[in-house]
């Protein structure tokens, strides 16, 4: 359950405030009563949501710059104390990782740092949540992986060893300089999420993306794999776990480290199983759909293991993998009858949370 009563006014960072998720974070916070700040670099033409959603007239403060200037980061948050940090600014896309792994590196790391060095001598700060990764674990080639927060790190591709390397920072810096007390602050927590579903998403190297371009422009649907299995989980669902989080933080120092959120059942769920979904609810034609060789290495099997998170949060999935899927596809096709989105997506946090 989110409690309004404890977001109400509450200053909020929001890092990588255009993207997806960080539109819908916004979008959320504002529902639930923030002033929020928000940091990151000017929205790609693919961030779209952002505009959709008019998120720059629901936060306090925007400022587009990037994460790797730690000199006009560390300004916006000694001008507007921020209570509370969402760290979700990165470069995101595995592919992009590996034509320029220079980026990746910068702004994943580097980036974290920057907020990291802030915070270790700013008491303003009670809470900072860190999203990484559920790539941010050691992969073996050909096997299947159902990871804890307690599996061993690592990364094959320059965007998944970034991820690894933010949270072995994130923890070394908690360890050697934010918990030297009980009352030490900010308090900090890595949060890993599976692959996310929802409405808005029309990112580079996506599925529901690629899905939704075959659909309007009725071309071909390119797939490297559909056997690939992830921890498929919506939008909505992953960002509540980051707000219960935060809160936990904000309240007690014994919620600070790693936290995973994907759906708690271990059923396999395939790109096939959604492709599958798109076909019998005529989103798609069989005749559409092409699988392509793989150019970069990829896991086929990836899961996360969120019993932590619901034993000690009280959190589970409100949506099961086909209500996850069929909130995405509704939000898409309202947004092609140009139905007013906000209303909409309100509408869609409204009825999620009465779950």
């Amino acid at each position: 359950m989110i409690k309004k009563n404890f977001w109400n006014n509450k200053t909020v960072l929001v890092t990588g405030h255009t993207g997806f998720k960080g539109s819908w974070l916004c979008f959320y916070l504002h529902y639930l009563g923030c002033n929020i700040i928000g940091y990151s670099l000017k929205p790609d033409k693919y961030h779209k949501l952002f505009s959709i959603l008019n998120i720059k007239k629901k936060i306090k403060f925007n400022l587009f710059n990037n994460i790797t200037n730690k000199k006009k980061l560390s300004e916006v948050i000694k001008k507007h104390k921020p209570e509370i940090i969402f760290h979700l600014a990165a470069q995101p896309i595995v592919i992009d990782s590996y034509k320029d792994p220079k980026v990746t590196i910068d702004t994943n790391i580097m980036g974290t740092i920057n907020l990291l060095e802030i915070a270790k001598i700013n008491n303003k700060i009670k809470s900072m949540v860190i999203v990484t990764s559920d790539k941010c674990y050691k992969i073996k080639k050909n096997k299947s992986y159902y990871f804890s927060e307690e599996s061993e790190l690592g990364g094959l591709d320059p965007y998944s060893a970034s991820k690894a390397c933010a949270e072995i920072l994130t923890n070394s810096y908690v360890k050697s300089f934010l918990s030297q007390s009980k009352q030490s602050v900010p308090r900090v927590s890595t949060v890993r999420s599976g692959n996310i579903l929802g409405g808005g998403d029309w990112g580079k190297h996506r599925l529901i993306t690629d899905i939704i371009k075959a659909k309007t422009n009725k071309t071909k649907l390119k797939l490297r794999n559909l056997n690939s299995v992830r921890p498929w989980i919506h939008v909505l669902d992953t960002l509540t776990g980051y707000i219960k989080v935060a809160k936990k933080n904000y309240e007690s120092n014994k919620f600070v480290g790693p936290w995973n959120f994907s759906p708690l059942d271990k059923k396999p769920r395939s790109v096939k199983k959604i492709v599958e979904y798109c076909v019998k609810n005529n989103f798609l034609n069989k005749k559409q759909i092409i699988v392509t060789k793989k150019k970069y290495h990829e896991t086929k099997v990836l899961m996360l293991d969120s019993r932590k998170a619901n034993r000690e949060l009280n959190w589970k999935p409100k949506l099961n993998f086909n209500e996850a899927i069929g909130y995405t596809f509704d939000w898409y096709a309202a947004y092609k009858k140009k139905e007013n989105m906000e209303k909409y997506t309100i509408n869609q946090i409204k009825e999620f949370l009465k779950k």
